[in-house]
């Protein structure tokens, strides 16, 4: 027993004195481990051209170089070129960060794993052979080589981490192996050369970001596809794609800013059109729009300034925030009466938009709905509308004539601001509430028919314009003349016949 424990107190001696003990030959520093194997761990920060070397001799010993330590060449803005030799087995993390100007870097084939930013911000890096006994890439390896344009990824590789190569500017094509199951957060996001990529079929999951603001001429996504990610295909160039049956939902920004798509599948799978989903694709003109549809959120097609046609589906029950703001060729549209809620702007700067049907359940003609859309002539609200908020017709110049439904009971702030052709309006009688500057701006505005037979509410400091006729129901005149509209037709209140 007292040898076995003498035995182990020596090992851990001997142990204790290699890891403590460190030595520097020419522009490097190594440390010691055991069984006379060492780890590179500093290097001269004015080096330019590093070979290093397999083994090393210090005080009459020979050690084999083992690996490449934790920030060893960490800022060595000097540094253009590296040879790691046979032998090294592990590139430490951050090895290589922040080698601002170095060139070339040759990884032998012994090299089984290269550690998260083990080249992060190597800006003149030009180009990578990784060897065949790797097997992970792991995150942001290859974060912000801006010069990087070749990079050989060798088939057993099965998993390559977030933002592994994100911000290579220069990489233009890259294959992609048949055993990674998925693209990875922002794995090749701002990759902004890339024009070709295959997504091998092994893959079901591409995450948010994957291939982001890229510069792809086409893509095929692949029929197993479950997931696509957040962002992951927006500011891209192909002109078409289509969305594998079983994806339920095309997330915020997938396809935002691809300025030369032009035609989109989506499958019947697909439940959800979240936000931003296709916001800024100008070149979209036509897209259709399945019946499994239940949602499109907020500004997911605003700024498909090219946009004629869409349908929207009896499956649809909301719609979000600006989903078409400034689609400034869309003409008309049919809003069935599945949908129940329309959100603020939605329309808003759908410059030609002449003729709109909307559904028969909504509540509320939302904020800066209409507003900028100077080609509307007429529109009929639904009955369901109880309130009409700030701004909803705003700039609506071709707008002649309107009728507010009787179960109305709100108009706020300057609805109708704007409307230079506004001649007539009819007020519904359950209106009980009538903001500020209702008609400012509204020249040719002639008649407000009001049919409530109780003056509504006015907003304090309120303005009309000096020569519109008030006309109310009969029996209603001497009411008028006692509240405060009279402030405003003074003489110009009249009873309908």
């Amino acid at each position: 027993m007292k040898r076995i424990i003498l035995a182990l107190a020596a090992i851990i001696c001997i142990s204790s004195l290699y890891s403590q003990k460190r030595f520097t030959i020419g522009n490097l520093t190594y440390k010691v481990s055991w069984l006379k194997k060492v780890t590179v761990k500093d290097c001269n920060d004015t080096a330019t051209e590093v070979n290093i070397p397999a083994t090393v001799e210090h005080n009459g010993h020979t050690y084999t170089v083992k690996s490449i330590g934790k920030k060893a060449f960490e800022n060595c803005d000097s540094l253009f070129y590296v040879s790691i030799p046979e032998g090294v087995k592990t590139i430490k993390k951050s090895a290589f960060n922040h080698c601002d100007n170095l060139i070339t870097v040759v990884i032998p084939q012994s090299v089984k794993e290269i550690e998260s930013q083990a080249f992060t911000c190597c800006y003149c890096l030009d180009s990578v052979i990784l060897p065949e006994g790797l097997t992970k890439i792991k995150p942001f390896t290859f974060f912000k080589c801006y010069n990087l344009s070749s990079v050989y990824i060798p088939e057993n590789i099965e998993h390559i981490g977030m933002f592994a190569f994100s911000k290579c500017e220069n990489l233009t094509s890259i294959k992609i192996p048949q055993n990674i199951k998925k693209l990875n957060h922002c794995v090749f996001y701002e990759c902004k050369r890339l024009e070709s990529i295959n997504i091998p079929s092994s893959i079901t999951d591409i995450k948010l970001g994957a291939l982001g603001n890229c510069s792809l001429k086409s893509v095929t996504i692949p029929s197993n596809i479950k997931n696509i990610g957040m962002s992951s295909f927006y500011g891209n160039d192909f002109d078409s794609i289509i969305i594998p049956h079983g994806i339920k939902k095309i997330k915020f920004a997938t396809l935002a800013d691809c300025d030369n798509l032009k035609y989109v599948h989506i499958p019947n799978s697909v439940k959800h059109i979240k936000a931003m989903a296709f916001e800024n694709c100008p070149s979209l003109d036509s897209i259709y729009i399945p019946n499994s549809v239940k949602s499109m959120d907020y500004h997911c097609f605003s700024g498909c300034n090219n946009l004629k046609h869409i349908n929207i589906p009896n499956s649809v029950k909301s719609m979000g925030e600006g989903v078409f703001a400034d689609c400034k060729s869309l003409i008309s549209l049919t809003i069935p009466n599945s949908v129940k809620s329309i959100g603020t702007s939605a329309f808003n700067g759908c410059t030609n938009l002449s003729s709109i049907t909307l559904p028969n359940n909504i509540k509320g003609i939302t904020w800066l709905m209409f507003s900028d859309c100077k080609n509307l002539p007429s529109i009929t609200i639904p009955n369901s509308v109880k309130y009409i908020d700030q701004w909803a017709f705003y700039n609506c110049s071709s707008l002649s004539t309107i009728v507010i439904p009787n179960k109305v009971e709100k108009i706020n702030n300057e609805v109708f601001k704007n409307c230079s052709n506004l001649i007539s309006v009819v007020i519904g009688k359950g209106v009980k509430y009538i903001g500020k500057n209702l008609f400012e701006g509204c020249p040719k505005l002639e008649t407000i028919t009001c049919l409530a037979t109780t003056p509504p509410n006015l907003a304090i400091d309120n303005e009309f314009p000096p020569t519109v006729t008030l006309i109310v129901p009969k029996g209603s005149l001497e009411k008028y003349k006692e509240s405060d509209w009279n402030k405003y037709f003074n003489g110009r209140i009249k009873e309908m016949e």
